[in-house]
């Protein structure tokens, strides 16, 4: 057998519902067996852990007859659900199907069973002993790898400039009281006097600078 398991559609009632039994057996539910006909349930083949509908009708199959299934298998918690039809399965149908995640095959009349949703898809795919029905998923996406802090420079840090304010103001300040007390020349007293106040001022506005942009 193959995705498109043959499967008889001709003969005495009943031999789609064995057939599709068969179909069962092979895509992982060896016990699978029909059931009597003789009770019309929304049921129509049973297994352990899945049972199925058979519809041979011309019509579609409608959301109702897989409601049916549903309420026929309630008792049955943890079984796959399954539906086979001939003619196929309409619109409102194929929703209520994926929202239940009732696998759907088309009996095709050479005999073939073909699958028209995911469930059906990954049903039909399967083998002995595998009954997986979940849809394939995406694969999963790679996790990028934890960004690794950069070093920050001491140059870029508020408290380097800060220190390097109070040194320049220290220097000022020193300067002013040598000039007073030390025979300088006040000129060039004077210059390194503005020099140290300038840098002190342009490292303590840059430290404020960088305080702001580490609060952001």
């Amino acid at each position: 057998m193959d995705k498109k398991t043959k499967m008889s559609m001709s003969g005495p009632g009943g031999l789609a519902e064995s057939a599709v039994a068969g179909w069962m057996r092979y895509h992982g539910f060896p016990d699978a067996a029909a059931m009597d006909r003789a009770v019309d349930t929304g049921v129509h083949v049973i297994a352990s852990r899945a049972v199925a509908q058979v519809r041979t009708s011309p019509a579609l199959v409608g959301i109702e007859d897989l409601r049916r299934l549903v309420h026929d298998s309630q008792m049955r918690p943890g079984c796959y659900r399954i539906a086979f039809s001939v003619a196929g399965f309409s619109g409102d149908a194929m929703r209520f199907a994926e929202e239940c995640g009732i696998a759907l095959l088309v009996l095709r009349p050479d005999g073939s069973a073909i699958p028209v949703n995911a469930w059906g898809e990954n049903l039909a795919g399967s083998r002995p002993n595998v009954a997986s029905f979940m849809p394939a998923s995406a694969p999963p996406r790679p996790v990028p790898a934890p960004a690794v802090p950069q070093k920050r420079s001491i140059w870029r840090h508020p408290m380097t400039w800060y220190v390097i304010a109070i040194m320049m103001l220290g220097s000022a300040i020193v300067g002013f009281l040598e000039m007073f007390t030390k025979a300088r020349d006040v000129g060039s007293s004077i210059g390194g006097l503005v020099i140290c106040l300038l840098l002190s001022y342009v490292s303590f506005r840059y430290a404020q600078k960088l305080g702001r942009q580490r609060r952001w």
